[in-house]
């Protein structure tokens, strides 16, 4: 498979740079017409994700979401896209590449509830709306030789920190496999499984076919070069149902 990118100027008005004959064959532009990379959202992207997509530029940080896009003739394309910043070179623009992976499958868009979803999913269990509202769950590696987050053990500092507390956290390896060390009580609500089904597995217990092969890539990526990263990403809960899942670690 080709690969499908553009480069973009990270100021406004996010100037697209260049783009690769794969991306445009696809989103059906011309590099001539494609003044900005805002030219590929509309009504049916996610607002919330096109603003931590914006952000993740801003701040030179690598981040991969999922999210509608618009091709030039106005069809809605799904796709998985990285942002990663490119090198700065003294005296050139800020700059980044986006890698978008497509998901042709045809899109449903109702604008009253401003949700859009594929019309034929992968599997056969609910399928998230795009634009729904994101659960929040923070990955905390933990060291085994010595937690370094505070004093007590880990399931209690995820319970009772308030930089922890107040949203879904679980705290890992800080190698592969990242074996889960720990959970709170936030994180058993969102996902269904209790602290005992989860404790020595890994997160892969929470993904699924419609996971992001290139959100996983660059989460894996990042746990191994011990890197702060933000993703969004579809997630499963012990239903089998599917959730979109805005992840720090």
């Amino acid at each position: 498979a080709g690969s499908h990118e553009l480069v973009i100027a990270v100021a406004e008005p996010l100037q697209v740079l260049g783009a690769s004959a794969e991306w445009l064959a696809i989103w059906r532009h011309s590099l001539a017409s494609l003044r900005s990379l805002r030219q590929i959202f509309g009504k049916a992207t996610c607002q919330r994700t096109q603003q931590l997509l914006l952000d993740t530029l801003q701040d030179g940080r690598t981040a991969a979401f999922r999210m509608v896009t618009y091709a030039g003739d106005g069809t809605l394309i799904l796709a998985d896209v990285e942002a990663r910043p490119k090198p700065a070179q003294s005296g050139t623009t800020r700059a980044a590449t986006l890698r978008f992976v497509p998901d042709l499958r045809p899109i449903s868009f109702d604008p009253a509830s401003g949700g859009a979803v594929p019309i034929m999913p992968r599997n056969h269990s609910a399928l998230a709306s795009e634009s729904m509202v994101s659960t929040h769950v923070s990955s905390v590696f933990a060291s085994p030789a010595g937690i370094l987050l505070g004093e007590g053990p880990l399931q209690q500092i995820l319970e009772a920190d308030p930089r922890f507390s107040a949203i879904a956290c679980v705290a890992t390896e800080p190698s592969r496999p990242w074996r889960i060390l720990a959970v709170n009580r936030a994180w058993s609500e969102a996902t269904g499984f209790s602290a005992t089904e989860a404790v020595g597995n890994t997160c892969r217990m929470l993904q699924g076919p419609d996971t992001s092969i290139e959100a996983k890539d660059a989460l894996h990526q990042a746990c191994t070069m011990h890197s702060p990263i933000c993703l969004r990403l579809v997630n499963y809960d012990k239903r089998g149902m599917l959730f979109p899942n805005l992840l720090h670690v």
